[in-house]
């Protein structure tokens, strides 16, 4: 369950409008609208530029479909009820941002968060988070009894869309150069480099929000910007996350349980009305973002009529992510409660349809991922016990792609066709990346060649030791024998053609990137099942593991979910097993 979940629900718990145990409700509720300034200024900071730029077209499509599906259904909804434009269009807003927080930690633990659809998702929700503080703007016009114009409405929409094209291209273009490579290196002890950096960011902070604030959008956005401003400086980054990491995240907890939590009107819950506004909210405005899952292209090859389908998986994982609510919900819905554009029964309706959005679909993701992890496993081991059969001399050569190239646009949208034209289908795609200017991007792609097989390890290795049998004692004739070794060697002579081939291509189309490595390598899909079957273990309850325990195993260790394993991540997984193992021995 989200952790912010556990929070709203201490806040009611505690609150004024149940036990009324916390004291100081209006001072605790100011401190956490600071923390939620401060937790804007978190999201900008994280931005991921690098992972927006080799994402491409795809997350742009899915987020603006998404919002518009959102927020149609929402003011839909709003208007059937009877409520006027500015109630139901805060309606619609409230579930147009995905939450990122909710979703992150299930496709981590999956495994899913470093493949490409994976980054797709988050993407997306970078751009969820634009729109939503951009509706939050334009709501900004509401709640007044005087008639305003139509045209004003869109006055905060359209200078927050300006100021975002305009600071955010100053922030990820102009500031990290400056502060990289200008001003930081003319300071030369480390701590006055901090100091000097916590001072350009109050600068900019102090800058950027009254900016907004005055200029009809939202001072919110201003906070983003200013993150994002120090999002590509690594210094920064780090700085930030050794110092400020705790005092925002306690900031954000006071906002959910304080600011939140103290509003949520818990007697309203036990009435007929607010459950059914509320779950006509959840089966239409959150369940229909799921729609957008549909827009994921097919990345990964599947044999027609395979129990394993990844192209339904990544479907279904889009779909359900993107459904995902969480933070602006709640402040989107607590800022109209305020500002007196629907009352508190609506309000009541509205949180629990957002509550409902934070919880089931985190928990019906971390069951979907499951399930496809299982039939995964199982597919991999029909197709072991395929190829262990001693007739299976030859399968499809299996490509292992390593490429390190500079952030730029759709890098998968731009090589995934030529690669399947000259017939080379993509098994599974894993991206990573550091914090910095124009950091190098390490993709990995594992593809299958579909125009060419190549002899198994276990035949080649048969024919090469029969070379060594004597003659007499040879099972199969000398010619027959020359003739499998010829092909050996033709295979290999074949295999470096095709790997010449590859680089060709990549280096052609690919040179926009500005690749600093490409490596091609022979890849063999059923090595790691080959070591673990060579393990002689037994579990605690005296079972052998099976693949499927050393699978759940490594993602438990694989703490950042980017499918390989470091020291530090052996070193923890060993502490936290209590293992007398020490890593000399490993």
């Amino acid at each position: 369950m989200p952790p912010l979940v556990g929070q709203i629900v201490a806040g009611i718990l505690l609150g004024p409008k149940l036990t009324n145990f916390a004291p100081n409700h209006e001072g605790l509720m100011m401190l956490g609208e600071i923390g939620l300034i401060f937790n804007m200024f978190d999201a900008g900071i994280e931005l991921d530029v690098a992972l927006l730029r080799t994402s491409g077209s795809l997350p742009i499509v899915m987020s603006l479909l998404g919002a518009a599906l959102t927020m149609g259904a929402g003011m839909g909804v709003g208007i059937a009820y009877g409520f006027d434009f500015q109630a139901s269009f805060a309606i619609g807003a409230t579930f147009v941002q995905t939450a990122n927080a909710t979703c992150f930690p299930v496709l981590t633990s999956g495994g899913i968060l470093r493949t490409y659809v994976g980054q797709v998702i988050i993407a997306a929700t970078i751009i969820d988070d634009m729109i939503a503080l951009i509706m939050l703007s334009v709501m900004d016009s509401f709640g007044s009894d005087e008639k305003i114009p139509v045209f004003q409405f869109f006055v905060p929409c359209l200078t927050s869309i300006g100021w975002i094209v305009f600071l955010g291209m100053i922030a990820i273009t102009i500031a990290p150069r400056l502060i990289d490579t200008f001003l930081l290196p003319r300071i030369s002890r480390e701590a006055n480099k901090h100091f000097a950096l916590f001072l350009m960011m109050s600068a900019v902070f102090a800058a950027y929000l009254p900016l907004l604030h005055y200029t009809r959008s939202s001072y919110l956005i201003g906070a983003f910007l200013c993150g994002t401003t120090f999002s590509q400086v690594e210094t920064a980054h780090s700085l930030y996350v050794e110092k400020g990491g705790q005092i925002v995240d306690w900031g954000f907890k006071l906002f959910f349980s304080a600011s939140i939590g103290f509003q949520v009107p818990i007697k309203y819950f036990g009435t007929v009305h607010v459950w059914t506004l509320g779950l006509i909210l959840v089966f239409t405005a959150v369940a229909i973002k799921s729609a957008v899952g549909l827009c994921v292209p097919r990345y990964q090859e599947f044999e027609k009529g395979a129990i394993y389908n990844p192209h339904r998986r990544d479907r279904l994982v889009a779909g359900i992510s993107m459904m995902s609510r969480g933070g602006f919900g709640f402040l989107i819905s607590g800022y109209a409660l305020n500002n007196g554009i629907f009352g508190v029964e609506t309000y009541a309706s509205v949180v629990l349809a957002v509550l409902i959005g934070t919880i089931f679909p985190a928990y019906l993701l971390n069951v979907v991922i499951g399930h496809f992890k299982k039939l995964e496993l199982k597919s991999k081991e029909t197709s072991r016990t395929k190829i262990d059969k001693p007739e299976q001399e030859k399968l499809s050569l299996f490509i292992h792609v390593h490429l390190e190239t500079k952030g730029a646009w759709g890098l998968m949208e731009v090589i995934r066709d030529d690669l399947n034209d000259i017939g080379l289908k993509v098994k599974e795609s894993k991206t990573r990346r550091r914090k910095g200017i124009n950091p190098v991007i390490i993709s990995d792609l594992y593809l299958r060649d579909s125009t060419m097989e190549v002899f198994t390890k276990s035949a080649e290795m048969r024919y090469i030791n029969q070379m060594n049998v004597p003659h007499g004692e040879s099972t199969e004739s000398q010619d027959a024998l020359r003739v499998k070794l010829q092909e050996l060697a033709n295979s290999e002579i074949m295999k470096d053609n095709r790997f010449q081939e590859i680089l060709s291509l990549l280096e052609k189309k690919i040179g926009q990137f500005k690749p600093t490595k490409i490596d091609i390598t022979q890849w063999d899909p059923y090595s790691v099942e080959d070591m673990l079957e060579s393990l002689v273990l037994t579990r605690a309850d005296g079972k052998e593991p099976s693949l499927e325990f050393f699978s759940n195993l490594f993602t438990i260790i694989d703490t950042n979910g980017d499918g390989l394993l470091d020291v530090e991540e052996l070193r923890r997984g060993l502490k936290k097993a209590n293992s007398t193992l020490k890593m000399r021995d490993v």
